[in-house]
């Protein structure tokens, strides 16, 4: 995959498109992203890669409305939850009854 970073003259969408249909979904994942073209790479993630937690992931990364709209486009209880491990992984958790933590840490 080093080879894709150190490349710099090709045509990135077209090559990125040809990684796509030879299952080279990582490939193309970087190439997308090495030309910005954040649509397509998150597009891998989720179609192809089918790895929501790295979607959310590349999306907080680069807090695009439109690759945040494709993430949004999948089940939302899904997304929810992935995003609130992303947001708060330390986050203590309180009872209902008392406010008393559960005694998780970290």
């Amino acid at each position: 995959m080093d080879y894709v970073n150190r490349l710099d003259n090709f045509d990135g969408p077209a090559v990125g498109e040809v990684a796509v249909e030879a299952q080279l979904y990582e490939e193309a994942f970087s190439i997308f992203k090495k030309f910005n073209l954040n649509v397509q790479a998150v597009n891998v993630l989720l179609d192809n890669i089918r790895s929501v937690e790295r979607a959310v992931e590349f999306a907080f990364r680069v807090e695009e409305d439109a690759v945040w709209s494709q993430v949004a486009k999948l089940n939302s209880e899904r997304v929810w939850s992935v995003m609130q491990l992303s947001l708060y992984p330390c986050r203590r958790h309180h009872s209902v009854f008392g406010g008393h933590s559960s005694g998780r840490g970290c």
